[in-house]
C-alpha cells in the first residue's frame, strides 16, 4: 500500500501523523493497511498493480474513482480501538531480522585516502568557498572546525602544506564571521566593488595563494582530511591513479557483528562482519577474505576467545550494565570508532557490560528469550 494512500486516508479520517507519538503512528498505518484489502479501494489497488493493461483499459473518469474510494473508506472497525490507545505499552511491534547479505555492499562514493603515522584519513573538500551556504549551521560548524587548530577531527591540507595560506584564510574567516559569506565579503572590500554596477565574479576578484608574484593560483576549493577507521582499500590495478594515492569506499554495508568472550580479560569482544566478506550465494562468512582477516587481527588477534552469538539487524537485545541499569533495544550497527554495538534507540552494548539476552519476536509482537550470555567474574 503506497505511503501516499495511507496519508490520504489519515486526512479523511482526521488522524494526523505524529512521529513523536511513540508507536502510535505505526498502529494507525497498520490498521489502514489491514483494513484496505477487501474494500473497493483495495481491489482497485490490486488490479492497478497487477494488470499491465490497467491504464489502457480505464479512462480518466474511472481512474478518478480512486479518490471516491478513499473518501468512502471507513476505519470504523478500528477507529474506536485506536482512540483507546493511550500508551506504547498497549501496542506490540514485530521486528524483521535481516540475515540477507544481498543488496548494496558499500556506499557508492569512493574517496582518496592518505596514510600518516599508520593512521588513515579520508580526503574531503569544500567545492567552492564563494558559493558556500553560511546560513546553514552545518557549513558554519565545518568552517569553525577547519580553522580551529585545536580541533583534530578535521584538518585543512593547507595547514600542513602551506601555513601562510591557512593563516590568511583563517584571518579572513574570523574577522568576517557575521557576513553572509566571509570570503565574498573580503573580496568585495579589497577590490572596492560596487555591486550595483559591477557584479562579483570569483574568477576575477577571488582570493589567491599568498605569493611575491601576481601569478599565484586562485583559491576556490578547500581540501581537508578526517580520520577513518580501517577503510576498505580498493586495489588500484586498472585504475589510473598515482602509485602513492590510496582510494577506498567511504563505508561498507554491515552483515552482522560476532560476539566473543575474552577468556583472559573476562570481557565481551565484538567483531564486525561486512557484506563484502560474505558469500552471496551460500550466505556464509568467508573467513579467508582479506578484509575479514584484517578485522579479525585487529579486534581478536591472539586473544583466547569463545564465540557466543552473531547479532543481525533487527535482533532485540536486553543488556545488563555494571551499574544495575537494564538497556533494551533493536540492534543497529557496530561503531568502529568507539568499539561498541549501537542500538536503534541510541543505547550501547559495550565490552564491559555484564550480560546480554537475545529475544525472538513473533509476527504478533510477542517476545521470547532465545539466549542469555553472562560474563563470568
Amino acid at each position: 500500500v503506497p505511503g501516499q494512500l495511507t496519508a490520504n486516508v489519515r486526512k479523511h479520517q482526521n488522524l494526523p501523523k505524529d512521529r513523536d507519538d511513540g508507536k502510535y503512528h505505526h498502529a494507525v498505518d497498520a490498521s489502514i493497511v489491514a483494513g484496505t484489502a477487501t474494500t473497493p479501494l483495495g481491489k482497485f489497488i490490486i488490479e492497478m498493480q497487477n494488470n499491465p493493461k490497467f491504464f489502457l483499459n480505464n479512462d480518466k473518469e474511472e481512474l478518478e474513482k480512486n479518490q471516491n474510494y478513499i473518501e468512502e473508506f471507513s476505519l470504523v472497525p478500528y477507529k474506536k480501538q485506536l482512540k483507546e490507545i493511550d500508551s506504547d505499552d498497549k501496542i506490540k511491534l514485530s521486528y524483521q531480522v535481516s540475515k540477507n547479505p544481498q543488496g548494496q555492499l558499500s556506499n557508492a562514493n569512493i574517496y582518496k585516502i592518505i596514510e600518516k603515522n599508520g593512521n588513515y584519513y579520508r580526503i574531503d573538500q569544500v567545492d567552492n568557498i564563494y558559493l558556500a551556504d553560511f546560513s546553514s549551521k552545518d557549513t558554519v560548524n565545518l568552517f569553525d572546525k577547519l580553522f580551529d587548530e585545536n580541533d583534530t577531527t578535521v584538518t585543512l591540507l593547507c595547514h600542513d602544506n602551506n601555513i601562510k595560506l591557512f593563516n590568511y584564510l583563517k584571518e579572513i574567516y574570523e574577522t568576517r564571521r557575521e557576513k553572509e559569506n566571509p570570503f565574498v565579503s573580503y573580496c568585495i572590500e579589497r577590490n572596492g566593488l560596487d555591486l550595483g554596477k559591477e557584479k562579483f565574479d570569483y574568477l576575477l576578484h577571488g582570493i589567491h595563494v599568498p605569493s611575491k608574484t601576481n601569478s599565484s593560483p586562485l583559491v576556490v576549493r578547500l581540501r581537508y582530511y578526517t580520520n577513518i577507521t580501517t577503510p576498505y582499500l580498493i586495489t588500484k590495478k586498472d585504475i589510473n591513479k598515482k602509485s602513492k594515492t590510496l582510494i577506498a569506499f567511504d563505508s561498507l554495508s554491515q552483515y552482522c557483528t560476532k560476539v566473543y568472550y575474552d577468556i583472559d580479560n573476562k570481557k565481551f569482544i565484538f567483531l564486525p562482519v561486512y557484506a563484502i566478506s560474505v558469500d552471496l550465494k551460500t550466505k556464509k562468512i568467508k573467513e579467508n577474505d582479506s578484509y575479514y582477516k584484517l578485522l579479525y587481527d585487529k579486534y581478536i588477534g591472539v586473544k583466547k576467545v569463545k564465540p557466543l552469538a552473531n547479532l543481525y539487524n533487527g535482533n532485540w537485545l536486553e543488556i545488563y550494565k555494571k551499574n544495575g541499569i537494564v538497556v533494551c533495544g533493536e540492534y543497529k550497527t557496530f561503531n568502529k570508532n568507539s568499539g561498541v554495538i549501537v542500538l536503534k534507540n541510541g543505547m550501547y552494548f559495550t565490552r564491559n557490560d555484564l550480560s546480554f539476552s537475545v529475544y525472538d519476536i513473533d509476527i504478533l509482537g510477542n517476545y521470547k528469550k532465545r539466549l542469555t550470555l553472562k560474563i563470568i567474574q
